[in-house]
């Protein structure tokens, strides 16, 4: 075989390591909602003043205090700050991309003596626990500061954790809204 095409070989097999797996069954953590995916939304949410996310956990509003983080959850978000109440009203808004992310939950490491060489902490100081999510970008003529459906698995160990499936997304969501996939 000549050299070239034994490095072309290489080198794409390469490059298609690089790519995001992407999957078209729904049972599985990897499945995305695919761009032109419907998020319809069926009731009036209140945005709270100086807030920008609404957050859903087992089908129901919540606030971000009663979020379960070792639970999935969801929440919608909008692009402007503003200093009251803000509505969004029911709509049908298009998924126009979707990424795949990861945030760390960083622990109190407890105090420390270094003169003494004592350590209080209730953490092991190992990896930190995560979420991975995934970030939805929406579209809707009439509701364009509605920006975002942001969907995390329960809060895991790193090598433990997924993002949610299409099932836990919609048991967060509940009745507040239905995803509609692109036939």
């Amino acid at each position: 075989m000549p050299k070239q095409l034994l490095l072309a070989i290489c080198l794409l097999g390469i490059l298609a390591g690089c790519g995001q797996l992407q999957t078209r069954d729904t049972d599985s953590p990897f499945f995305r909602l695919p761009v032109g995916t419907v998020l319809e939304l069926h009731q009036q949410l209140e945005v709270p003043a100086q807030r920008t996310r609404i957050f859903f956990q087992r089908g129901e509003v919540a606030g971000k205090q009663g979020i379960d983080l070792f639970q999935p959850s969801c929440n919608l978000e909008i692009r402007d700050l503003q200093p009251d109440t803000q509505l969004i009203e029911p709509d049908r808004f298009t998924v126009v991309q979707t990424r795949q992310g990861r945030e760390s939950v960083v622990a109190w490491d407890g105090l420390k003596l270094a003169a003494l060489g004592w350590s209080f902490s209730s953490g092991g100081g190992g990896p930190p626990m995560v979420h991975r999510y995934y970030h939805y970008d929406l579209q809707s003529e009439r509701q364009p500061q509605v920006m975002r459906l942001t969907c995390r698995g329960g809060l895991a160990d790193l090598w433990e954790s997924n993002p949610p499936t299409l099932v836990e997304t919609k048991e967060a969501l509940g009745d507040v809204a239905t995803i509609l996939l692109e036939p």
